[in-house]
């Protein structure tokens, strides 16, 4: 996720974490002499700066800041931790149309859709996604994934390259295929749309392209937090009217 930042504001953010790294070496040996002291802590400086940078970018400390800051979804990018429901509209009754491997195939039973999960496992050194259809057909994983963000529009976006693998493929498909798509995340970082091909079956002319839709299943941790404190807020606001109604009785 770091490779979404600009040089400039990345550059800030290693200057923020070496000194944050500079400080805690420094009072892991203060006090001391001058000079054992300086020696100590430049020699502490790069594993405390490695477990600074690891505990704040590995773990899910920056999933609470971002639940506590919403605006950094916007600043930097959203938080696409969870499962998503998912829509895939292919070619494939088209290709099929025109195929000579389908003329004795019923088209009215090849369906355009396939529906499925996302699972997707983010922190700020990697994103990974895993698709499940719900058919149990085919599954997926991603083998590289490009978080990006357009610098002028601010439209975040996922490119990714991944490899499914088909256990029991039917005659016209094969066990395994790889596929790239391009997905752009919406404003509230609940949706990703796009596009999606693959080189599927390429060299019978069956390789599908299509499009892309996939939603979230829960709430992430943003807004729950901001939901949690409506409801709260609610919940208090309910119980001092009746309080008052009943002081009025």
């Amino acid at each position: 996720m770091y490779r979404v930042l600009q040089r400039g504001v990345l550059i800030w953010v290693l200057c923020i974490l070496f000194g944050l790294s500079f400080g805690l070496s420094y009072l892991m040996y203060w006090p001391g002499s001058d000079f054992a002291l300086w020696r100590r802590t430049l020699v502490a400086v790069p594993g405390v700066f490695s477990v600074v940078t690891l505990a704040l970018g590995a773990t899910s400390l920056w999933r609470k800041l971002w639940g506590r800051m919403p605006v950094l979804s916007k600043w930097i990018f959203p938080d696409l931790n969870g499962e998503w429901n998912t829509m895939m509209h292919s070619n494939f009754p088209v290709i099929a149309e025109n195929h000579p491997d389908f003329s004795d195939v019923d088209l009215s039973k090849i369906s355009a859709e396939t529906q499925g999960k996302f699972e997707i496992v983010q922190n700020w050194f990697s994103i990974r996604i895993r698709f499940d259809s719900n058919d149990r057909y085919t599954r997926s994983n991603t083998l590289t994934v490009q978080p990006s963000k357009d610098p002028e529009t601010g439209r975040m976006n996922l490119s990714y390259i991944y490899k499914a693998e088909t256990i029991n493929p039917k005659p016209t498909d094969e066990q395994s295929h790889f596929g790239s798509a391009v997905l752009e995340i919406s404003p509230d970082g609940n949706e990703l749309r796009g596009s999606y091909w693959t080189n599927r079956n390429q060299s019978k002319g069956l390789n599908t392209a299509g499009t892309f839709v996939a939603k979230r299943t829960e709430k992430p941790a943003i807004e729950k937090n901001m939901t949690l404190a409506v409801d709260d807020a609610t919940t208090d606001q309910i119980a001092s009217s009746k309080s008052e109604k009943a002081v009025g009785r």
